[in-house]
């Protein structure tokens, strides 16, 4: 099949100025919940690969199934991710500080 292609190196301050900016045109007052791409079954006994939304990846960069990202300007926190345990179906919560209180980091690496 050919050489693989180098991985896409995308800075995690490349999603949140996405999220910024979508937080931005939401206006006050505001909560938008974004689902994730959800694991496909075909054939009764086997998955497809798995395919995160376009749009959610765009802003998120989370690239596992059942993700839910949630996106406030009402007072709570700006940006939280759930992640769904597609065997046990519970929830976990991954809390964001904002951008000044975030220890730096310089990448992070998606395989395309």
């Amino acid at each position: 099949p050919g050489p693989r292609p180098a991985p896409v190196v995308i800075l995690r301050a490349v999603y949140a100025a996405r999220r910024q900016r979508f937080l931005e045109r939401m206006g006050p007052g505001a909560v938008a919940f974004l689902q994730g791409a959800r694991l496909v079954t075909r054939s009764a006994d086997t998955e497809y690969p798995f395919r995160q939304d376009s749009d959610f990846h765009y802003l998120t960069g989370f690239d596992h199934p059942h993700a839910v990202a949630v996106l406030r300007t009402d007072g709570g926190p700006t940006y939280t991710l759930l992640l769904a345990s597609e065997s046990h179906w519970q929830m976990q919560t991954r809390r964001f500080p904002p951008p000044e209180k975030r220890r730096p980091r310089t990448k992070r690496t998606a395989n395309l």
